[in-house]
């Protein structure tokens, strides 16, 4: 009794499929063994956490001083530097960066995707003289960190010998974390220390 034409192709294409099927098992089983090993490799984790600090431009840095949230994200220092005249960091800001750096050390040989990115940016966000931060994953082992800082515009007397400066933005910050005082208005007066409206 011979085989039809319709038996044979049809075995032949059970054979082939089963064929894909066990083909597609391994590369499925190889490749999740594969992953696994080399997503235990230390590739993926933090090696370095890199802090720029950034600047706002000029009519984003008017609007905040005229009390006005800024409208876009802060861009970089090297896009807002003119040819002419390069932007200078302000007060505080080179002690602002060492601060955040020091508060992100204990991140780096995280593997990258274990680190809430929202909560790095409440941690560096806590900081008085932070006005904006941004933290963006930059596989396979970095993060990278953007500061706006806050610039101190003068200071309050708040005590006997003591005082506070006021922000750009009419906050109260505290002067523990300079290493120089910049050269800025002293103003005196207790409405100004209980008064922000009065500050702006």
């Amino acid at each position: 009794m011979g085989l039809k034409s319709s038996d044979v192709s049809t075995k032949g294409f059970v054979g082939l499929v089963r064929r894909l099927a066990y083909f597609l098992a391994a590369f499925i089983i190889g490749s999740g063994i594969l992953g696994a090993g080399f997503y235990q490799t230390g590739l993926f984790r933090v090696r370095e956490i890199p802090v720029e600090l950034v600047a706002m431009n000029d009519s984003e840095e008017a609007a905040v001083l005229a009390g006005a949230e800024p409208a876009t994200q802060p861009e970089t220092q090297s896009e807002t530097q003119s040819e002419t005249q390069p932007e200078t960091p302000g007060p505080g800001a080179a002690e602002l960066k060492e601060r955040v750096k020091q508060s992100l050390r204990p991140f780096k040989g995280h593997k990258i995707w274990e680190i809430d990115i929202s909560e790095l940016q409440e941690l560096i966000g806590g900081d008085e003289w932070v006005r904006n931060v941004r933290v963006v994953r930059s596989l396979p082992n970095r993060i990278k960190v953007e500061v706006e800082a806050k610039r101190p515009v003068f200071f309050i007397v708040s005590g006997p010998g003591q005082l506070l400066p006021v922000m750009d933005d009419a906050s109260l910050a505290s002067l523990s974390h300079l290493k120089v005082w910049p050269d800025l208005p002293v103003l005196r007066g207790e409405k100004f220390l209980e008064d922000a409206a009065a500050r702006g």
